[in-house]
Parts: structure tokens; sequence; C-alpha cells
């Protein structure tokens, strides 16, 4: 008994334009995602300019899920840098992904000759 791969497996015209919106929808998903992260980004850079110009003996608040924390700049400062770092590492990944997945929805638009009409 052989297996056929899924890819060999020949596809009716419903499926195909299914498939397609599917991958165009994760697309749009991916792309929505890596605008909410530079988003993200931006306001951690501002927040890190504002804080490093602070003295780090000064009082300052920080929302952490539904709670107000008081601690010192000194003490948030490096928590909110960690989480820019980790925010930027995020964006990295999620802008990989939707090259690689660019380059699936553009083989699978020649492979099945799909023509987008605005």
């Amino acid at each position: 008994m052989t297996t056929a791969k899924k890819e060999d497996i020949p596809l009716n015209d419903q499926e195909i334009v299914y498939r397609f919106q599917q991958m165009r929808e994760a697309q749009m998903a991916y792309t929505q995602k890596i605008a909410e992260l530079q988003g993200d980004i931006e306001e951690h850079r501002i927040v890190v300019e504002t804080l490093s110009k602070t003295p780090k003996d000064r009082k300052c608040f920080r929302l952490v899920g539904d709670v107000l924390m008081e601690r010192t700049v000194a003490e948030i400062l490096p928590a909110v840098e960690q989480n820019k770092a980790q925010i930027e590492m995020m964006h990295k990944q999620l802008s990989t992904k939707l090259e690689e997945h660019n380059k699936q929805l553009t083989a699978f638009q020649e492979k099945h000759k799909i023509r987008v009409r605005n």
C-alpha cells in the first residue's frame, strides 16, 4: 500500500480556493500581530528612554496584569528593558514566519494559477 503526500492529492476548485483563503487569513493574522508588536516595542522604547533620564531612587508605578506595583526606577527599568528585548525577539520570529508563509502562499498561488482580483 502506498502513502500519498497531502500535496500530491489533487484538489478540486473549491478546496483550492478554501485553502488559499485560509493561507491569506493566516498572512493577515501574522501581519496584524507584527504591527501590534511594533507598537509595543515603540511604547517600551519611550518608557526606557524616559526612565533612563529619571533618578534611580525615584518612586514609579508599573502595571503588571491587573496589579499596580510601586517600585523604584532602578527596580523597574531592567524589567522593562527585558520585556522590550523579549518583544523584539518575538517580532523577529514572527517576521521570519511571515516571510516563510509568504513564500508558501506564492508557491501555492503559482502552482494553482490563482489570480487575485482587487
